[in-house]
């Protein structure tokens, strides 16, 4: 399953001054270093209530595997976690970490934070 993440930097604030290559590319890191590829880069101004601001988009995937034989119950019914149902879940806001979940041939239910937490993180961004 295959998911973006965008992380806005501001280019320049009254506070800091301007962004210099090494911000950028600890904020590069920082994100890779949690599993995240840099997908591309975009830099653009916004529109605000007190004037605008120029940013940097840093456009980061993640792609995680849907497991084999994943169970998720919802609306009190026992649902196998296809890629296509996951997608339909994570864009109606039907999942969270306690939402229960199971292997085929595992005893019981069990929050989805416990069960597949690589796969709550993509679902939840």
């Amino acid at each position: 399953m295959l998911t973006y993440k965008v992380v806005e930097i501001k280019q320049k604030s009254f506070m800091k001054g301007f962004m210099t290559a090494s911000d950028l590319q600890n904020a590069i890191n920082m994100w890779a270093n949690v599993g995240w590829t840099l997908d591309r880069m975009s830099a653009g101004e916004t529109q605000g209530f007190l004037g605008g601001k120029d940013v940097f988009l840093l456009i980061f995937k993640k792609e995680v595997a849907v497991p084999e034989n994943l169970f998720l119950m919802i609306d009190n019914q026992s649902v196998l976690a296809t890629e296509d149902v996951l997608v339909t879940l994570k864009i109606n806001r039907k999942v969270s970490a306690n939402t229960l979940a199971c292997f085929k041939g595992m005893d019981g239910w069990q929050p989805l934070h416990i069960v597949a937490p690589g796969l709550l993180e993509v679902l939840m961004n």
